[in-house]
């Protein structure tokens, strides 16, 4: 009897934590739109990023250290786990190109007709 109260508990036990896991990964959309490897995310009617594909926070910028010909430099980390997402140094103005980009790709996908979805045949 003991030994099939443990079998018993053992089972659910296992599918809790297979419906935890399956909760949690359903859970996290994927990105609206991603240009030049950074990922945007539609939130709440407007589209935010760059942001860290795995924390799901808008990157901050940040400067480095000044490079050849007095150009400012500036690359995206994560606020919260400080993951670079993109390794390529920025300047402002093409920072700025990439929210313009990243907002006329999000409008294209919104203005397409959504596919219809036809049940199957019925035989």
């Amino acid at each position: 009897m003991a030994l099939l109260v443990g079998v018993a508990l053992a089972v659910g036990v296992g599918i809790f934590v297979a419906w935890i896991a399956r909760r949690r990964t359903l859970a996290r959309p994927g990105p609206s739109v991603l240009v030049e490897g950074t990922s945007w995310f539609a939130q709440n009617g407007q589209l935010v990023g760059p942001c860290c594909e795995a924390c799901q926070v808008q990157a901050m910028v940040r400067p480095l250290p000044p490079a050849a010909g007095d150009v400012a430099l500036y690359e995206l980390c994560c606020p919260r786990c400080g993951q670079v997402p993109v390794r390529h140094a920025f300047t402002l103005l093409e920072l700025l190109e990439l929210e313009r980009v990243a907002e006329r790709a999000w409008d294209a996908t919104k203005s397409r007709a959504p596919v219809p979805l036809h049940s199957p045949p019925r035989h």
